[in-house]
């Protein structure tokens, strides 16, 4: 209340998600809780911003929230990390993306994304997303995310990776070190975790263990 804001406890049930549904220890079956947001959120969320759990805001995202959808189902930043390993993608998400690619448009990641959730509900619901898992035969690579690209991906508007979903591994191998970060304002921990004892850590991790304390 201090903030002006308010918090809903939203539940959802486990049974609802199919036992063939993918996941591991990257991905939980959590992952496929964002595809009942437009089915569960209270009539008077017109859009929302949704966050992977491993980011870090480091500014304020009102500008962000508020950019024109255009139309569009939602807003993302282009998946600058898909190519590093599409030598792991099966056949179905490779035809995903070339589709995709001959659009015009681009393969989005879905841990960042602006959702016009008023024009969402009007024409999506959860059962849209299980015909799509259906339809590739539970044989997704990214799980949710290929779905969502493959629901809307040519619904899809861009903003900023570099501000507003700035992959750190990425970063990393373009030589952005934690002294470049200053004017980011959301920045993605994909893959490797700073708080993963075992991985290879970085300079940009500085950032996540500076919140951390």
């Amino acid at each position: 209340k201090k903030y002006g804001a308010q918090v809903e406890d939203l539940k959802v049930r486990r049974d609802m998600f199919p036992p063939e549904l993918p996941y591991n220890e990257q991905w939980s079956i959590e992952t496929y809780f964002r595809l009942l947001l437009q089915d569960i959120l209270p009539d008077d969320v017109g859009r929302l911003i949704y966050l992977d759990a491993d980011i870090i805001i480091n500014r304020p995202l009102r500008e962000m929230y508020e950019l024109d959808f255009a139309g569009m189902d939602l807003m993302a930043a282009k998946d600058t990390g898909w190519s590093l390993v599409r030598e792991k993608y099966n056949e179905k998400q490779k035809e995903l993306i070339n589709r995709v690619l001959e659009t015009g448009h681009g393969y989005f990641n879905a841990g960042v994304l602006l959702m016009n959730i008023e024009k969402i509900r009007k024409k999506y619901s959860f059962q849209t997303y299980l015909d799509a898992i259906k339809r590739w035969d539970y044989q997704m690579y990214a799980f949710d995310q290929d779905i969502l690209n493959d629901v809307h991906a040519t619904k899809a508007g861009y903003f900023d990776a570099e501000v507003y979903n700035l992959g750190a591994r990425v970063a990393h191998n373009q030589n952005k070190t934690y002294a470049d970060m200053k004017d980011t304002a959301i920045i993605h921990y994909t893959g490797f975790k700073p708080w993963d004892s075992g991985n290879c850590h970085y300079d940009i991790e500085k950032l996540w263990w500076e919140y951390a304390k």
